[in-house]
């Protein structure tokens, strides 16, 4: 089984500092993903194709990373895929939260 893909796109972000020593960092990205070889995978719980028939699609990913003066962060980032594919819709998300000890 092969796959060969190309991935390009911009991912857009930037930092701020308020004035309590927290961080924001937002950013944005929009991806062109182009197939060239596709793969024959299969979902083994709906039966379905698992990549789709397109050869070229779009996805967009957002996220934002808060930092506390003291090093913790909580993290929360998005994407939607199959922009510009017929019936391929991927979506999801991912939260982490990361705490350091001063033990």
């Amino acid at each position: 089984m092969k796959l060969g893909r190309l991935t390009f796109g911009p991912k857009v972000s930037t930092s701020y500092r308020t004035q309590g020593g927290m961080t924001l960092a937002p950013y944005v990205g929009l991806k062109g993903i182009w197939d060239f070889e596709t793969a024959e995978q299969v979902d083994l719980t709906t039966g379905l194709a698992a990549t789709g028939n397109d050869s070229l699609r779009g996805r967009t990913e957002a996220g934002l990373s808060i930092t506390l003066p003291d090093g913790k962060s909580l993290t929360g980032e998005g994407f939607y895929d199959g922009l510009g594919a017929d019936s391929y819709e991927p979506y999801g998300g991912s939260i982490r939260v990361r705490y350091r000890s001063t033990v």
